[in-house]
């Protein structure tokens, strides 16, 4: 999957398009909502990430 918002060229598997999708849109609520909910959300999912070995392709295409 490539994001076609992205300036990044890398691409991640389909599995790990749910994380980008979420880590994209977490962000994007937290920037107008600024909840601790929200930021403790995307903090805990930021550091499952690092389970997979494209954890630095998610940041790329988000980025």
């Amino acid at each position: 999957m490539a994001w076609p918002m992205s300036c990044s060229d890398r691409s991640v598997l389909v599995d790990g398009t749910g994380i980008v999708a979420m880590l994209y849109a977490l962000c994007e609520l937290f920037s107008q909502y600024r909840s601790d909910d929200l930021a403790k959300t995307y903090h805990a999912l930021r550091d499952f990430t690092g389970e997979y070995a494209e954890e630095n392709a998610f940041f790329a295409v988000i980025d």
